[in-house]
């Protein structure tokens, strides 16, 4: 009969799991361990972030706001509803329709019949909203009556955000804080 040897006999039956690695005195371990690992496969190459396009070019915001108080100061209501969209984010009154604009501008235009506006530097912030920009900028302005012989100057610091609209930045939210200048008296003279 043949004999088997006990190694044979008692051999574990072969695994999937992962190779055994066995060594001998003479063998390279390391060309050895090398052999057994798999390799991780390669990171996937992402590409580099890029900015979102921009909404509204520094020139661009320059010219919508230079636009805006142009016609304000000509009393031209029509252009200045022109630069916003249907639906605005107006002061404080929540969302407000291009119809409700031009009733507060038409007021405005009563009370103060004579408007002045220097603006300052508009700096341009990008949303985190996709296709809006913030606009922000101070103002100085002088506004006066003559019939009532009420005036006011000051300064007011706009917060504005504009959406690209089929092509065209619009005002889709305005915001502003009113820094009015004190009120200088005159002494009577008797």
């Amino acid at each position: 009969p043949e004999s088997t040897t006990p190694s044979e006999s008692t051999a574990a039956p072969e695994s999937t799991v992962a190779p055994e690695l066995k060594l001998s005195p003479t063998s390279n371990a390391r060309a050895a361990f090398t052999e057994t690992i798999t390799p991780f496969p390669t990171a996937v190459q992402t590409p580099a972030w890029t900015p979102p396009p921009e909404v509204v070019s520094e020139q661009e915001a320059q010219v919508l706001v230079n636009s805006f108080y142009r016609a304000l100061e000509r009393k031209d209501i029509n252009t200045l509803l022109s630069l916003f969209d249907d639906s605005v984010d107006y002061h404080t009154d929540g969302y407000a329709g291009k119809a409700a604009v031009r009733d507060d501008y038409s007021r405005y235009i009563k009370r103060w019949p004579m408007v002045s506006f220097n603006i300052g530097e508009v700096r341009i912030r990008h949303s985190a909203a996709p296709n809006n920009a913030v606009l922000v900028f101070d103002i100085r302005f002088a506004v006066r009556d003559p019939a009532s012989n009420r005036s006011k100057t000051g300064r007011a610091e706009e917060v504005w955000v504009l959406e690209r609209i089929q092509g065209i930045p619009k005002i889709t939210s305005q915001r502003e804080t009113v820094h009015s200048d004190p009120i200088q008296r005159r002494p009577n003279r008797r």
